[in-house]
């Protein structure tokens, strides 16, 4: 509320809602203003025959704390009881050793699988209908040091009895040891399917060069990883099933050459760009692993993302970038950026989906460009080795006119197992500066069917929001 009103208890908008799998309801929420830094909205929920749901939000901000509480339960004369629980707890200690200490209790509970989802349960700490986190979190850090750890539990509501949990107790300890070395340790110890365990314990010495300029403007940077990994597992397909360890160096330069032409509008900045690296074979295969290699991480020593393992053998990276800078503003109105991995020989440990293993990887670039304020897009692309078929697109369009409003987001991912593709479409027309109209659509192009029409009448004033709306899904 507006900060000039008092702060008091009172009703919230009701809503009336009609769907296939509960029903016509009618739900009026109350909030309660319990304190300065305590309040509660209680909703119930009543439905045409003989049900009721009732769900409450407890909220509570002290200076170093901050609890949230959602609960609510289901009452029927033909169905069992049914409810769910989720709580989040904030915390944060002061200590001379670090600058910050923080601690973090998420609780998710649910007394049926398909209640949140059935009901459309909706919270600010509920994020997910079929996976749920029960976690216990620790962090510490300072300028030189970061310490976290973590208890989590995990249920994957769509699996049956016990293969849905998933235990995971994990550390991480970084420390910055000087201006180009650091150190980090991470480990854990997994639990899953029933039966499978996997403990694991990865060390990392890092070295990182200082940024060396050539008198003909060349840039280079060099890094140096030294990874140790140890494993034990059981009934594991990612690890062997006895104890291993080993260490894998990485090295790593970068060549970078930027080119810089001033006009009396723009400046243009081209900027080739080169990099090698070498590294010892990697301890497992992760070519059935999903990794996605774009633009913007193709240059990265971590580019595939995980960190029990390493690329093994020589590739090299080359590609180029353009930027176009209005020196008016200082705004970007253009970049398009290019790059592609070769190998000397193959890796067929590596992901399969982005090619990366191959002597020459999938070609993968970006480009973004912006009009004015009123019309830009982007497009991120992945192409195959063959130049013939894309793995990977997205492309998104903005454009403004004065109450006018579209934008378009399109993916098309063929290098994924869930082989995702879609067309988004967002359209709002603002009448005046109350009044609007809005309307939401998903295609999903993989499996040829619209997923949803979102169709929304808007008034909205200083203090007052109010809207009719129209949803339809499909499944």
């Amino acid at each position: 509320p507006d900060p000039t009103v008092k702060r008091q208890s009172g009703f919230l908008i009701p809503e009336f809602q009609d769907n296939s799998s509960s029903g016509l309801s009618f739900t009026l929420p109350y909030f309660l203003a319990l304190a300065e830094n305590r309040d509660m909205t209680l909703t119930p929920r009543l439905f045409k025959d003989d049900k009721f749901l009732i769900q409450t939000e407890f909220r509570e901000k002290n200076r170093n704390s901050d609890h949230i509480l959602d609960v609510s339960q289901f009452v029927s004369n033909n169905e069992n009881s049914k409810g769910h629980l989720f709580y989040n707890f904030d915390k944060t200690f002061n200590n001379s050793s670090f600058d910050d200490i923080e601690l973090n209790i998420k609780l998710e509970q649910v007394s049926d699988e398909t209640f949140l989802k059935a009901n459309k349960i909706e919270s600010p700490i509920i994020n997910n209908y079929s996976n749920l986190i029960n976690s216990l979190n620790l962090q510490m850090y300072n300028e030189e040091v970061a310490i976290n750890t973590n208890l989590d539990i995990y249920e994957d509501l769509t699996k049956n009895d016990s293969d849905k949990y998933e235990y995971v107790p994990n550390f991480s300890f970084s420390k910055i040891i000087n201006d180009n070395y650091s150190f980090n340790s991470k480990g854990y110890y997994k639990h899953y399917n029933t039966n499978i365990t996997e403990k694991v314990l990865i060390n990392n010495l890092e070295f990182q060069s200082n940024l060396r300029l050539f008198d003909n403007g060349l840039i280079n940077e060099r890094t140096i990883l030294i990874k140790n990994v140890n494993s034990e597992s059981r009934n594991s397909n990612n690890f062997k099933n006895n104890s291993t360890g080993t260490i894998i160096p990485t090295f790593q330069t970068n060549y970078a050459y930027p080119l810089n032409k001033e006009t009396e509008e723009f400046s243009n900045l081209v900027t080739p760009k080169f990099s090698i690296r070498l590294s010892l074979p990697q301890l497992k295969d992760v070519r059935k692993i999903d990794r996605t290699i774009g633009y913007e991480n193709i240059y990265d020593l971590d580019r595939m993302g995980i960190t029990e393992t390493s690329e093994a053998g020589i590739s090299a990276t080359y590609g180029y970038e353009f930027i176009k800078i209005d020196k008016k503003n200082f705004d970007q109105k253009m970049k398009f950026g290019f790059a592609n991995n070769l190998r000397f020989e193959e890796n067929k440990d590596l992901p399969i989906n982005s090619n990366l293993g191959d002597k020459v990887s999938d070609f993968v670039g970006l480009f973004e460009y912006k009009h004015s304020d009123n019309l830009k897009f982007n497009y991120d692309f992945s192409i195959k080795n063959n130049l013939d078929e894309k793995n990977y697109e997205l492309f998104g369009f903005e454009y403004y006119l004065n109450k006018f409003s579209t934008k378009f987001e399109y993916l098309n991912e063929n290098n994924s197992n869930l082989k995702t593709s879609y067309l988004k479409n967002e359209t709002r027309f603002n009448f005046d500066e109350n009044n609007s109209l809005i309307f939401e659509t998903r295609e999903n192009k993989e499996k040829s069917f619209t997923e949803f029409y979102n169709l929304i009448y808007q008034y909205k004033i200083d203090c007052l929001t109010a809207a009719l709306e129209y949803n339809k899904e499909y499944y």
